[in-house]
């Protein structure tokens, strides 16, 4: 088979298999959430070993440290080797191990919202999720967006509330931003009844 008919098939089987967003739509998953970077959080949960639970953050060196492991390394390596390390560490000092192990990344929620600030993410949450732990959206529309910010410039205008948050490539230091509501939606009615007086006034005025 030439390579001509074979570029096709790949392409299709691709597309067939790419994985799917909240809405529906076929989406490459970007690497934001591959990794842990610093600033991640580590939660953990662990039956019968309550000292262990809790949220563990990855520092500025990329280091976190963990009961049973002490300070270890993890920025810039996959989740699901962490995840295997930190498994296996434990399993070697706690018999029947039941646990629940979470990757978090902190991402600033600013603009139109009840609570602005940093919130803890994982990959399964959409944009609206996370707004919605930020209060939610100030804004009366009913088809609000969202801005994706990096060092004050717009990387993106119209970000839908139903994009998973693990389709896009968010960066330490990245903001989704709530834009409010324009001067005219928030002043019309004060701008409206001065002007129809007035109106109403003159053609009152212009028929004596």
């Amino acid at each position: 088979m030439s390579l001509h008919n074979v570029l096709p098939s790949l392409a299709l089987l691709i597309a067939v298999f790419a994985p799917m967003d909240a809405t529906g739509q076929q989406r490459a998953t970007a690497p934001a959430f591959d990794v842990l970077r610093p600033g991640d959080i580590i939660r953990l949960s662990v039956w019968r070993e309550p000292t262990a639970n809790g949220d563990y953050v990855v520092d500025e060196r990329g280091r976190v440290s963990l009961p049973f492991l002490g300070e270890i390394e993890v920025a810039g390596q996959p989740r699901d080797l962490v995840r295997d390390r930190i498994k296996k560490a434990f399993a070697a000092s706690i018999q029947d191990l039941s646990m629940q192990l979470f990757f978090l990344r902190r991402i600033a929620v600013v603009g139109a919202v009840r609570v602005p600030g940093l919130y803890p993410a994982d990959a399964t949450m959409t944009v609206g999720d996370l707004v919605g732990l930020a209060g939610g959206s100030l804004t009366a529309q009913e088809s609000w967006r969202v801005k994706w910010l990096r060092d004050g410039r717009v990387l993106e205008n119209d970000v839908s509330p139903a994009r998973l948050l693990s389709a896009i490539d968010l960066q330490p230091g990245d903001q989704l931003m709530v834009p409010g509501r324009g001067w005219w939606s928030r002043n019309a009615g004060a701008v409206i009844g001065p002007v129809t007086s007035i109106a109403v006034a003159l053609i009152v005025y212009s028929k004596k």
